[in-house]
């Protein structure tokens, strides 16, 4: 007899497309403001694990990371998109680096 379920969240798969050479930018929104003291990060799964935070005002969500950082992240390296505030912590997409260029 076999048994299949799902617990918690089940989080969105992405592709994170990073260009050589280039700037990473990305602007996310919710349908309204992000609570006071919310975190959203990228979080890549490499040997030295590292993170990009983003800038968050009202509803919007902001990556601006140069060009000199993204080109640190390998093709098919592991990513997170991490949610925080307070005492909660949420994975809302998990996927890979494809790199171009």
């Amino acid at each position: 007899m076999s048994c299949s379920f799902s617990m918690g969240i089940d989080p969105e798969y992405v592709d994170l497309n990073l260009t050589t050479g280039a700037d990473f930018t990305c602007t996310g929104e919710l349908d309204q403001d992000f609570p006071a003291g919310s975190t959203l990060s990228l979080v890549f799964t490499t040997e030295s694990p590292t993170s990009w935070a983003a800038t968050i005002t009202g509803p919007e969500a902001v990556w601006q990371v140069d060009k000199a950082a993204a080109d640190t992240v390998p093709d098919g390296t592991g990513v997170r998109l991490v949610y925080v505030n307070g005492s909660t912590d949420q994975v809302w997409a998990a996927g890979k680096v494809r790199r171009h260029g």
